[in-house]
């Protein structure tokens, strides 16, 4: 049967193997791990450090285009719309947040 490792037992295997040079056999040895199963958790671990982080998500950039869409339609219902206030008022809420985020007001952090 096979084991399952948690992700705790893969960090703690893996730096184990840092402080054992990377010698795979005799960290696996001592802790009791296949050396195939630690040398594909470095292969991964190694992998993941290559690839860097995730990208982060420009929300500026995603209010800028709301407001630019917000203004575009504007443009196209001003002379047909009756209620212009409340996509103008969608225009203002998106420039400000745009700028929330562009300039960090109002303590705004990323991601939020």
């Amino acid at each position: 049967m096979r084991r399952v490792y948690s992700d705790n037992e893969r960090v703690q295997a893996l730096a184990a193997l840092a402080l054992n040079r990377g010698n795979i056999k005799a960290t696996a040895r001592h802790l009791g791990i296949p050396h195939p199963t630690l040398t594909l958790w470095r292969n991964r671990a190694e992998a993941d450090r290559q690839a860097g982080p995730p990208p982060a998500t420009d929300y500026g950039a995603l209010y800028g285009e709301a407001q630019e869409w917000a203004l575009d339609r504007l443009r196209t219902l001003i002379p047909t719309a009756t209620t212009i206030r409340d996509l103008a008022l969608v225009a203002a809420i998106a420039a400000d947040r745009h700028l929330d985020y562009a300039e960090g007001r109002r303590g705004m952090r990323g991601g939020r």
